[in-house]
């Protein structure tokens, strides 16, 4: 990551940088090329209010295709947060709740192939910065 000003932050990732190769028992091939992701994040805060905008680019190398994904986060004195975001083919709504260095969080989303969906998370914090 890296932080431009006292707010802007960004931020590169590479997905399968090793390719990988599966044959399933069907006899399906599947291939498993790089992904490159480069993202910004943006947060402002006021009295108990924070507010974090985000934004993430996605290329795929094996599709030769991109996807965006845009999210917003509020949250509120650094414990209860709501979120939603979107990318081309899906929405995604969600919040969390931390209690002191642990999180849990909870997620729907939308799917063009399958029904929507839901995921949780727990979190635990190793530091308390």
């Amino acid at each position: 990551l890296y932080v431009h000003s006292s707010k802007l932050t960004t931020g590169i990732k590479l997905e399968n940088i090793v390719p990988y190769f599966v044959t399933w028992s069907s006899g399906t091939n599947e291939v498993g090329l790089p992904i490159i992701l480069l993202g910004a994040s943006y947060p402002y805060s006021y009295k108990k209010l924070s507010i974090v905008g985000a934004t993430t680019a996605e290329y795929m190398t094996g599709e030769q295709d991109y996807d965006y994904h845009l999210g917003l986060e509020l949250g509120w004195n650094g414990v209860v947060y709501f979120r939603g975001g979107m990318n081309r083919l899906s929405y995604k709504l969600g919040s969390g709740i931390t209690f002191g260095r642990f999180g849990l969080d909870i997620s729907w989303q939308t799917h063009t192939l399958l029904e929507p969906s839901y995921r949780v998370g727990l979190s635990f914090k190793a530091s308390n910065k």
